[in-house]
């Protein structure tokens, strides 16, 4: 079942980080929903090139930081609970 406005946030993750990496056509943004009791959870796996896991993780974890606290803020207006995680093509093979 498709959560309302998870999708629309997955679009904007999807535009900040190829604004942040250099192959930006490699991006991907897995969107996994769930509708339960407690509300609606959204987890946005962001899945980018080989080598380019620092720079959307940032100095010090700062720009993955502020994304997660951008897309919470963004999410909690669909009524959503949203979880941000990110790993390389590798990582993501496993």
């Amino acid at each position: 079942m498709a959560v309302k406005g998870a999708e629309e946030v997955g679009n904007i993750i999807t535009s900040i980080v190829q604004g942040l990496v250099d192959q930006a056509d490699k991006v991907q943004v897995l969107v996994t929903t769930s509708d339960k009791n407690e509300g609606s959870t959204a987890i946005y796996t962001i899945v980018v090139a080989r080598g380019e896991l620092g720079q959307v993780i940032g100095k010090h974890g700062r720009t993955i930081q502020a994304l997660r606290s951008l897309m919470e803020s963004i999410a909690g207006k669909h009524r959503l609970r949203a979880i941000v995680e990110v790993r390389d093509e590798e990582q993501n093979k496993a």
